[in-house]
């Protein structure tokens, strides 16, 4: 993930967001806030026990 996020991060606050990281984190944020909600919606169902 780190080299994925080194290579890709500076390519999208330089093209996306005009050099402004402080975006770049906002949006990391905002998914970190999508996720959670999502998550919600997951019907996880367990194996039953034998």
């Amino acid at each position: 993930p780190q080299i994925l996020a080194a290579g890709i991060l500076g390519l999208i606050t330089h093209h996306l967001f005009g050099n402004h990281s402080i975006y770049t984190i906002m949006f990391g944020g905002a998914s970190m806030i999508l996720a959670g909600i999502l998550v919600m919606f997951v019907n996880d169902v367990d194996e039953v026990n034998r």
